[in-house]
């Protein structure tokens, strides 16, 4: 059986034909295309800002990195009696007991120190 040569070119469509129940081919450009929506003043500024801020942060914690480091160090630590009577025996000022205290020091006898 031979295919009727009038129906062959029935199954294929033409360039600018669609198949019933398409829509049009959109055919755009950019002269065609809307703006795209304008952001709103904070949508602008705020990014920026929230970025400074970011590295301000960073900078104020590298630069006082060692008094942060030691108020971790110093978080729920309870020097013992002993070291606590040689901090008030020798004067110290609170920067000095922090510097004690950021060491957990511990007083030990002769036999134990060496």
């Amino acid at each position: 059986m031979t295919p009727d040569a009038s129906r062959v070119n029935d199954a294929v469509p033409e360039s600018d034909e669609l198949p019933a129940g398409h829509n049009e081919p959109v055919k755009s450009s950019p002269e065609d295309m809307p703006p795209p929506p304008r952001l709103s003043w904070l949508h602008r500024v705020l990014p920026p800002i929230l970025l400074v801020l970011l590295i301000m942060g960073a900078g104020l914690l590298w630069w006082q990195r060692d008094a942060v480091l030691d108020w971790v160090r110093l978080r729920g630590y309870q020097p013992n009696t002993e070291v606590k009577q040689f901090a008030d025996q020798t004067a110290m000022t609170s920067y000095g007991r922090r510097l004690l205290y950021v060491n957990h020091p511990a007083i030990e006898d002769k036999a134990g120190f060496n």
